[in-house]
């Protein structure tokens, strides 16, 4: 089934929202461990791995990659670093590991650094808390599994620069949730007949409820102008253009 419409322009955002970065956070550490950023919480664990505010960072061929959390002190809307100094050295955040968030139960809301270039698979499965996440432009593939069993996650926006999708990565998504692509050519799908879930008539974008055995499918908003590729999204109940996207 395909549904034609316009979604309503949404209204500018807040003057002083425009010229905040949220995704170009950066802090400095001192000799004495004491970060930059006020109110941060610093820890060094071994000589190229760290903690800051809770989530654990490891230095990898001059880069950093988030690989872990603190299971009781994470924030449900945990600060990601694009850029730590440390010694005098900057490090930019490229990557955040596989199962790097999985199982977060307090992780709310979270804003990934321009800086990361890749998520590896399972990074937010079963975050039954995540209501929210904004990607950053870049990123070029969602991996297995990235998104599975986030119930709470009612809709997402994927950047243009998206190309492939993995195996079950919304699998065991809520009902009737919504997933905006920006690109005009549509991402692969990169499992036969599984790329978000599977149902008992081979569609894609689905959600299987395994308390009651029932499929739920998901809803493709799609750029004006793609909406002629359309059929390319035929594994989803809906299809929706678009004029503007959400306000986040």
């Amino acid at each position: 089934m395909f549904i034609s419409c316009i979604v309503p322009s949404c209204q500018d955002e807040p003057e002083e929202n425009k010229n905040s970065d949220p995704d170009a956070l950066a802090t400095v550490i001192s000799a004495d461990g004491i970060p930059s950023t006020p109110g941060s919480v610093f820890s060094k664990i071994d000589e190229t791995t760290f903690m800051l505010d809770y989530v654990k960072y490891k230095i990898v061929d001059s880069h950093l990659e988030i690989i872990g959390y603190d299971e009781i002190e994470l924030a449900g809307e945990p600060k990601l670093y694009s850029q730590v100094t440390i010694d005098g050295v900057s490090f930019q955040t490229r990557k955040i590991d596989e199962f790097a968030f999985s199982w977060a139960a307090n992780l709310k809301r979270i804003v990934i650094p321009n800086t990361v270039k890749e998520i590896g698979k399972y990074c937010f499965a079963k975050c039954w808390s995540l209501e929210y996440i904004k990607l950053p432009e870049g990123i070029s593939e969602l991996r297995n599994c990235t998104f599975y069993g986030c119930s709470s996650l009612e809709s997402i926006i994927l950047p243009k620069s998206i190309n492939k999708i993995g195996h079950l990565c919304f699998g065991h998504c809520p009902k009737g949730m919504s997933i905006y692509f920006q690109s005009e050519i549509p991402p692969s799908l990169l499992t036969n007949n599984s790329v978000f879930s599977w149902s008992p008539d081979k569609r894609l974008g689905v959600s299987h409820d395994i308390v009651d055995d029932t499929y739920h499918y998901f809803i493709a908003y799609v750029p004006e102008e793609s909406f002629d590729s359309a059929y390319y999204y035929a594994f989803f109940i809906d299809v929706v253009f678009y004029s503007s996207l959400p306000v986040e």
